[in-house]
């Protein structure tokens, strides 16, 4: 379902009141069409000399990286450090430690991910946005991870706190546990759509022409291991969004 707007601006600015706005958009089209060479591919004597190459050649991207991008890249992909334990190094939030590590993966890939390698992430969280849409309890634990995390920034904290009368959900700053996990989407997600955010899998929901919240999933072993939801419009200009 193309949705021409993305952005906490709206479809015509590019950036907030006295701050410039990274938010891009690009079209489906514009991504990737065939994925680089990977161990395991070939004969044991071409994984060599694909090791042998990869590796300066990764030193070099890596030095094109902003400091900041690079210890998040390395710290997350190649340490597995949970977003929260780098924040605390790098001293920002999560979501902004999350945001480095997508743009530095972005660059050291070289190019946008192809459609193909995103498919199973694609598929996992259009199964959860589904599953929310129905109220289908069942189905939200089998894409949970037991010890999901769910974070709110503060503001969509407040707003759930003040539309809780109109049904929104009882929304702490932070959810663990795939069954209240559940809990707080089971039924809802009606208006968020699926959107590719700072280049992996994700949803958003627009208000009037804006991207009002964006849900940034972090996913392994085909389930989801934590979910953020980031209303902040700072946060949020920040992002690169691309709406399917």
């Amino acid at each position: 379902m193309p949705l021409a707007v993305v952005g906490a601006q709206g479809p015509t600015s590019r950036s907030a009141p006295g701050a410039a706005s990274k938010t891009r958009l690009s079209s489906p089209e514009s991504r990737g069409s065939s994925s680089p060479p990977t161990l395991g591919e070939g004969s044991p004597e071409d994984d060599l000399a694909l090791a042998d190459a990869t590796g300066p050649a990764l030193l070099i991207v890596l030095e094109t990286l902003a400091p900041a991008e690079r210890v998040a890249f390395v710290l997350h992909d190649m340490f597995d450090l949970s977003f929260e334990e780098i924040a605390r190094i790098l001293e920002r939030t999560p979501v902004a430690v999350r945001q480095l590590a997508s743009r530095a993966r972005r660059r050291v890939r070289g190019a946008d991910a192809p459609q193909a390698d995103l498919a199973p992430h694609r598929e996992l969280v259009g199964a959860f946005l589904a599953a929310s849409r129905e109220g289908d309890f069942d189905r939200l634990l089998a894409v949970l991870s037991p010890g999901v995390v769910l974070r709110a920034d503060p503001l969509a904290v407040s707003m759930a706190a003040r539309r809780r009368e109109h049904g929104a959900p009882d929304l702490a700053p932070e959810v663990h546990g795939a069954a209240e996990v559940a809990k707080v989407f089971k039924g809802r997600a009606q208006g968020a759509v699926p959107a590719f955010i700072d280049g992996e899998p994700g949803a958003v929901w627009a208000r009037g022409g804006q991207v009002r919240a964006a849900f940034l999933f972090t996913l392994k072993g085909g389930q989801i291991r934590a979910l953020d939801i980031v209303t902040e419009p700072g946060d949020l200009a920040e992002m690169e969004v691309q709406v399917e």
